[in-house]
């Protein structure tokens, strides 16, 4: 009987334990996305043009699940630099996270096509997978 309580609450610490490191790690996650739209601001500000500014601050607000303004941002970054991949990858992930996944599914196809990075295809890959389910 001593055995059982001791094993139950063994278990019992080690779920709190993991729900306190999930927590943790996620405010941190969080935290480092706010952060980063502090710093995306000041170069836009500056410097009106300065595409990998907008690639950031949508990855950013992306992280946030600042969703419209991430696609915003992809946008600006397309208009101007029409032929960077990234901003594709960044405005799917934001269309997914809207739950636009027939969008989502064309962007990733198009960061694809233009992308020349064989890791980033596959992860590219694994988001169609994902929103094809």
């Amino acid at each position: 009987m001593i055995v059982v309580l001791i094993l139950l609450v063994l278990v019992i610490a080690f779920i709190a334990s993991s729900y306190i490191g999930y927590y943790r790690a996620r405010d941190r996650y969080i935290e480092w996305h706010n952060e980063a739209l502090v710093y995306t601001h000041v170069p836009i500000e500056l410097i009106p043009d300065l595409t990998a500014a907008y690639v950031n601050r949508a990855y950013a607000y992306q992280g946030n699940k600042q969703y419209s303004l991430s696609i915003d941002d992809s946008n600006k970054a397309m208009e101007l630099a029409p032929e960077l991949a990234q901003p594709y990858f960044h405005r799917g992930l934001a269309y997914k996270g809207q739950g636009r996944k027939h969008e989502a599914i064309a962007d990733f196809i198009e960061f694809r096509d233009r992308n020349t990075d064989p890791e980033l295809d596959q992860k590219a890959m694994e988001q169609i997978r994902e929103c094809s389910k």
